[in-house]
């Protein structure tokens, strides 16, 4: 039980699984895997290991509040998907994104930062965008 199963259920639950799972997601981002310019396997890597990390700290932030996963498969399915959003969120810290995204122009990076980095719903990046009134 949650959270004096904690080390028990991270232990279980491989480095590379999750990895992998975040870069198999990734593959729908063209940016990511498509770029001739530079080494994109070795910056989806990057980007899969820091959403595994800080999904993992924040897990740990969560052992204060017992019962908030009822069992090690909701754990792990909460875990891959922090961990997949978190690595979204850690393009910003890329500077060969940040570069690509600020050559598109002011409009389109911000667009891009509010979805990926902030991750709004349409609803949230149309009311930011002034497109939709709340």
């Amino acid at each position: 039980m949650w959270p004096t199963d904690f080390i028990d259920w991270c232990i279980t639950i491989t480095t590379d699984d999750i990895e992998a799972r975040t870069k198999a997601r990734f593959q729908t981002y063209p940016f990511l895997w498509h770029n001739p310019r530079r080494d994109d396997h070795q910056l989806a890597n990057r980007l899969a290991e820091m959403g595994r990390i800080r999904a993992f700290e924040m897990a740990r932030d969560l052992r204060d509040y017992p019962g908030y996963f009822p069992n090690r498969n909701a754990f792990k399915r909460w875990l891959l998907t922090v961990a997949y959003r978190e690595a979204l969120r850690s393009m910003i810290l890329e500077p060969a994104i940040v570069a690509e995204w600020d050559a598109l122009g002011e409009g389109h990076s911000s667009i891009l930062r509010l979805l990926y980095v902030d991750q709004f719903t349409d609803v949230e990046l149309a009311t930011a965008l002034g497109l939709l009134r709340r």
